[in-house]
């Protein structure tokens, strides 16, 4: 149902800022500052979401471990929503860039569902930024599956579609799903539902078709990097078995979480208890190979 502007309360969330770097446009962000004495933690969210939709749970408890920066995708949210169409390649550029823009030399990559395939992009396209990664509820290569591809391109539609009509209808039934397991979520209601209606509905379509073309199997062939994937066990959108594929081929460690590809809504406490043990594997991984090449 729908709700007034006035109950529309965010959750606790850092400082915003907007900032523009040349050639890629503006992007709307959050960080943590410098709490934390770990490696940065870059967070990339997923397919017509925000950052805010995918981490907002995640923000303060990996703030007081690590220094956090988590950007809006370009035609997602807040960020510019540029003419040309949205690319694994253009993303994985923008938040390259902009780590360079923040003076941040390397950062540890989270990616959630989308955001893992711009992760992977980012390991092909600039090694030399990513200290690891951290892959949730993500995928390996979607084109190699007929109706997953075209998935990909009719779910684009669908998001138009929620962002066109009236009464923010599809939004509800997501926080009503998630609302059954959590609770908490009804709370947020008003936030959650105008949070996802952001974005640009072209761009959008055009990041489905461009994850449609996705294949990390050559990067993942090529490169070796420091890697966890956390493995959403009960998830019907992206099946676990092929979280354990993209974890075989990262040679990754795994960590389980039990819950579906709304875990950040649903089962906020177990995505945040998950992503954070993921993110310390690969800390530690990364540390002693910093230690090996210096003995």
């Amino acid at each position: 149902m729908p709700r007034s502007p006035s109950s529309v309360i965010p959750p606790p969330l850092p400082p915003a800022e907007v900032r523009s770097i040349a050639g890629r446009g503006e992007v709307f962000l959050r960080r943590t500052g410098s709490v934390g004495t770990g490696t940065p933690v870059l967070l990339i969210h997923g397919w017509q979401a925000t950052a805010d939709l995918n981490f907002f749970p995640l923000y303060e408890p990996l703030g007081r471990r690590h220094p956090v920066i988590a950007a809006d995708l370009r035609g997602h949210g807040r960020s510019t929503y540029p003419e040309e169409p949205f690319t694994i390649e253009d993303a994985a550029d923008d938040n390259a860039a902009l780590l360079d823009d923040l003076g941040i030399e390397s950062a540890i990559v989270v990616g959630y569902s989308l955001g893992t395939a711009v992760t992977q992009m980012m390991v092909g396209r600039h090694p030399e930024r990513v200290a690891g990664i951290v892959l949730v509820g993500g995928e390996l290569a979607p084109r190699s599956r007929a109706h997953e591809a075209l998935y990909n391109r009719v779910g684009g539609w669908q998001g138009t579609a929620q962002r066109l009509t009236a009464g923010r209808w599809a939004a509800h039934r997501i926080v009503d799903k998630a609302a059954r397991e959590n609770p908490t979520a009804e709370q947020l209601r008003g936030w959650l539902v105008t949070e996802m209606e952001r974005g640009h509905v072209a761009s959008l379509r055009a990041a489905g078709r461009s994850l449609a073309r996705f294949d990390g199997r050559p990067i993942a062939a090529e490169r070796s990097v420091p890697a966890s994937v956390v493995v959403t066990r009960r998830d019907r959108l992206v099946r676990p078995a092929r979280q354990d594929r993209l974890a075989q081929a990262w040679r990754a460690s795994v960590v389980d979480l039990d819950a579906n590809h709304d875990a950040p809504l649903a089962q906020p406490a177990a995505f945040v208890a998950a992503t954070l043990d993921a993110v310390e594997r690969v800390q530690t991984s990364a540390l002693r190979n910093i230690e090996r090449i210096a003995s």
